[in-house]
């Protein structure tokens, strides 16, 4: 899945976060490819892989939509996901 975009969310953790992040990806009609979430101490990191559209798409654009989340403390475009899973995460994975 090359070329796909890929960030990194840091939230205050809440109840509903992984539901309003994947609602502003349907609001822009991207897929989730792979939501991972690591919790500790209260805050949440969220990894995302995102496919790239088949239309034209500026990924950084995506990164000003970002501040609009409840309790998001910092947003980065990231080259890799982290892939760890444990007992204070989870990673979900929706292949073709």
């Amino acid at each position: 899945m090359s070329g796909n975009l890929k960030f990194e969310l840091k939230f205050k953790d809440r109840i509903g976060l992984v539901f309003d992040v994947a609602r502003l990806m349907t609001e822009q009609s991207l897929n989730i490819v792979t939501m991972e979430l690591q919790q500790k101490q209260g805050l949440a990191t969220i990894s995302l892989e995102i496919e790239k559209p088949d239309y034209p798409f500026d990924g950084s654009a995506l990164l000003e939509l970002f501040p609009a989340l409840a309790g998001i403390r910092e947003w980065r475009k990231i080259e890799w996901l982290p892939m760890k899973c444990g007992r204070n995460g989870f990673v979900l994975s929706l292949m073709e």
